[in-house]
């Protein structure tokens, strides 16, 4: 018999939320990226990517690529969970690439 799926309540700490804040306000589209990225992390938390590799499930680094076309930034998600939550502990913008010299 399948078992009923596991939905984690997602916490953001302080400076994440003010992240989350911040950003949802002037970027119009981070809001809907970011209840994409809380929809995934709550429902399948072990898909990040392990920070340490001697501590494989304390700390993990979800990655969701940025798009030109939609207007999104690449968006680092730096987390822990356990059976009923998922703590953000901070969320940001990948750093720009360098420009070239032409």
């Amino acid at each position: 018999m399948a078992s009923w799926p596991t939905y984690r309540t997602v916490v953001l700490d302080q400076r994440a939320q003010v992240f989350v804040d911040a950003h949802a306000v002037a970027n119009g589209r981070f809001d809907e990226q970011w209840q994409g990225i809380e929809w995934l992390i709550c429902r399948m938390p072990e898909k990040g990517l392990p920070r340490h590799a001697h501590e494989p499930t304390k700390f993990l680094l979800f990655v969701v690529a940025g798009n030109d076309l939609a207007e999104t930034k690449e968006v680092w998600v730096l987390y822990s969970y356990d059976d009923n939550d998922v703590t953000v502990h901070a969320v940001a913008f990948a750093p720009e690439a360098p420009e070239a010299n032409a």
